[in-house]
């Protein structure tokens, strides 16, 4: 489990880009920077690109935008086609999602187990001011995995309705969603617990170490996951049936 030597959540180490994403790295930061000119406070990264874990045509580019003042709703529209013609460019990535927020939710004290840590454990600082570094070091506690997690209905239910209209792109939410479920499974620790799952099979190892009686339905979501085999039907009633049971089991802790 990610935690270092003095029980804090780790902060994973900067490596080199692996060479098949440089080109895309590079063009994304170029592009976006040109975009966005001098609102973008910091462009960040973070995902199996940004740590060197990637697998070339499965992995998505995750991206992070600091701007210092809300966008114009013509930025807006350019980032959105910039982030197409990325896409389009670089194949060696399944899609791009592209987090955006101005420095005062950065910053703001009610946002610290969102942002704050995100900043400080799960992403890398591309151009601007690291402000990771104006961050302590966050412990494992059950209202960090709730703030980080407790959206999960409204973005399942987002995941649903692309899948439902039969939008291009099934795998992709497909596989999306299920990592959302598997993660979210990590507001249904204790306070006691002194552990933080980093990987999804982390998560689903300790997931199944507490609910035995759910491993067939979390195995069914780490396999989609990873490679998505199943027809959007069959997906979608697995995820209605298993967030039911995931609510139920929050409403009662």
């Amino acid at each position: 489990m990610a935690l270092d030597a003095e029980g804090y959540i780790a902060v994973p180490p900067v490596t080199a880009f692996q060479p098949a994403f440089q080109a895309i790295v590079d063009d994304t930061l170029h592009q976006l920077r040109l975009t966005v000119g001098d609102d973008l406070h910091s462009l960040w990264l973070y995902g199996s690109v940004a740590f060197g874990t990637a697998v070339e045509g499965q992995s998505d580019l995750d991206v992070c935008l600091v701007f210092r003042h809300p966008l114009a709703p013509a930025t807006r529209d350019s980032l959105a086609a910039v982030k197409e013609r990325l896409t389009a460019r670089h194949p060696v990535v399944s899609k791009i999602d592209v987090d955006k927020g101005t420095l005062s939710e950065v910053m703001d004290p009610n946002n610290l187990n969102t942002w704050g840590y995100w900043l400080k454990h799960h992403c890398r600082c591309l151009y601007g001011e690291d402000l990771s570094v104006r961050f302590n070091r966050f412990r494992p506690s059950k209202a960090l995995a709730r703030a980080l997690n407790g959206d999960f209905t409204k973005v399942l239910d987002e995941y649903v309705a692309k899948l439902s209209c039969a939008l291009p792109g099934r795998q992709q939410w497909q596989r999306a969603a299920a990592r959302k479920v598997i993660r979210s499974t990590n507001m249904l620790r204790q306070d006691s617990d002194a552990d933080w799952p980093a990987t999804l099979a982390e998560h689903v190892s300790r997931f199944v170490l507490r609910y035995p009686d759910q491993e067939a339905a979390i195995a069914f979501f780490l396999a989609e996951s990873y490679q998505p085999g199943a027809s959007a039907r069959e997906f979608i009633s697995q995820l209605d049936a298993f967030r039911g049971w995931l609510v139920q089991q929050l409403e009662q802790s």
